[in-house]
């Protein structure tokens, strides 16, 4: 028996299936890649004749992948792509294409890949450029090349396939109104995420939108009961757009955000004006029902006092949905006198379990732990008067003012038993404790029981690649439970 350095995987049948080379494993955006395995799925697919995919650096350092293919008739882009993210991760899905005649080959016959590594790709083929020819788009493009760090960004580039995410966001739209006075909500994203698009004039784009202020559409057509997510205290939903991808081709899915996003004059100063509000839209978006809805860390709590107000109004709540919110925060937000037995009582078993996590996990205990000493301090810094905050974007002013709010809200609410089920999608990855690491709390407060879904990944990455992939199977396997106990409830009926 030796090495042979090729990547395979045994099928059922026990016969062994070749895929690729095993040194071929580039890191492209903090994931590991198998470029084989690229190669292996464009295979497959009946347009190709045969597909080789490298990574190359682009011009700010950055690797990128590349696919090289060469096509049975007409090579088409978006169908290739489409049938790539169907089977593969969105980070496995090659940036840029070059059609070529045939492949090169070395002396030996086989595909000459430092050939391909060494040929230049022509400008046209990297990254077609459409400039920009209004003001406003001058100043978006610029803002573009200054937030993802590029020397040249034409206006019909997709701000997703950029590599785009919700900071980005926030930093473009805060950048964009400082610099001409006009607002544009993030959201906006989701509909029109090219320069071109997000600045056509306001009669051709939303003449005919409806007049929501927290809706946002994230994936708005299909034929199953609809989802609606509370943000979590990032306040927007473009984070949710991952997961819009690994649901059903049928699933729709809604955001629901803060109304003071959109400069919006409603005053909310409870959790329950809060849900009152975003149970508004919902019942403009959807009168009848019945409902999906689901909340991330803080929209954990909003979800689950919308449940209270739907089932109220005589509504049917389907599927009360929670992404790793933990109950037992709504007692701790209380007040230090509230608080402070049950907290002293904790100590004990929380040290133990930090023991464990730094012979488990050494590097994440260990910043994590750092992170939070840092935390305190520089909010002891400020309360004293020695630590000055620094300058930001005003954007973030203004998430940090609604964060601010909604905290309070939360220090006055308390969670009541209700009658439903929590389908609990809770982190595997625990970088700090909790008092229940089964359910998080919920047990005592959902009186028809907790469903656990385990996601992989933390709090944070679990909404990111590749853990969303997992997410967004689990998520739609519930969403499917629930509609099918509707159907059979119907047919019964």
């Amino acid at each position: 028996m030796y090495r042979t350095g090729d990547l395979g995987r045994m099928l059922p049948d026990l016969n062994m299936e070749f895929i690729g080379r095993k040194d071929n494993q580039v890191k492209i955006n903090g994931f590991r890649v198998e470029l084989g395995e690229i190669e292996h799925v464009l295979g497959q697919c009946n347009q190709l004749e045969s597909a080789v995919v490298l990574a190359k650096d682009d011009k700010n350092g950055k690797k990128m992948l590349i696919g090289y293919v060469v096509a049975k008739n007409t090579f088409d882009k978006e169908t290739v792509t489409e049938y790539l993210k169907a089977k593969l991760p969105e980070y496995m899905v090659p940036t840029l294409w070059v059609e070529m005649q045939n492949l090169p080959l070395n002396i030996n016959g086989k595909i000459d890949r430092k050939a391909l590594t060494d040929q230049a790709i022509p400008e046209q083929i990297s990254r077609p450029y459409s400039p920009p020819l209004t003001d406003n788009e001058k100043v978006m493009a610029n803002i573009w090349q200054e937030v993802f760090g590029m020397d040249k960004i034409g206006i019909h580039e997709n701000f997703f396939e950029l590599g785009g995410h919700s900071l980005m966001a926030l930093q473009i739209m805060s950048r964009f109104e400082k610099q001409t006075g006009k607002k544009l909500s993030p959201a906006t994203l989701f509909r029109n995420p090219t320069i071109s698009s997000m600045l056509a004039p306001v009669a051709k784009t939303d003449s005919t939108s409806p007049n929501w202020k927290s809706l946002v559409p994230i994936k708005s057509t299909g034929n199953k009961i609809p989802l609606y997510i509370v943000h979590g205290s990032g306040l927007y939903v473009l984070n949710f757009k991952e997961l819009a991808n690994y649901v059903d081709k049928e699933q729709p899915l809604f955001g629901l955000q803060p109304a003071e996003l959109n400069d919006a004059e409603i005053t909310m100063t409870t959790l329950a004006d809060l849900a009152g509000h975003y149970i508004s839209e919902i019942l403009e978006h959807n009168p009848n029902g019945p409902y999906a809805i689901a909340g991330y860390s803080f929209g954990g709590y909003v979800a689950v006092e919308m449940e209270k107000q739907l089932t109220e109004m005589g509504k049917e709540v389907k599927m009360l949905g929670i992404f790793d919110t933990n109950a037992e925060n709504n007692f701790y937000n209380k007040s230090f006198k509230v608080t402070i037995l049950k907290k002293i009582i904790r100590q004990f078993p929380k040290m133990i379990w930090i023991s464990k996590s730094l012979i488990k996990n050494p590097a994440d205990t260990i910043e994590y732990q750092y992170q939070l000493f840092v935390k305190k301090l520089h909010q002891f810094g400020k309360r004293i008067g020695v630590v000055e905050e620094p300058k930001t974007d005003a954007i973030y002013d203004q998430i940090k003012e609604i964060n601010e709010k909604q905290h309070l809200a939360l220090k006055s609410y308390n969670i009541q038993p209700f009658n439903n089920h929590v389908y609990l999608f809770k982190a595997k990855k625990r970088i700090y404790f909790v008092d229940d690491f089964k359910y998080l709390g919920w047990q005592k407060y959902a009186t028809k029981g907790v469903k656990v879904f385990d996601v992989p990944g933390d709090h944070e990455t679990m909404l990111h690649q590749p853990n969303v992939i997992e997410f967004g199977k689990k998520l739609q396997e519930a969403l499917n439970n629930c509609q099918l106990t509707l159907g059979i409830l119907l047919f019964c009926l």
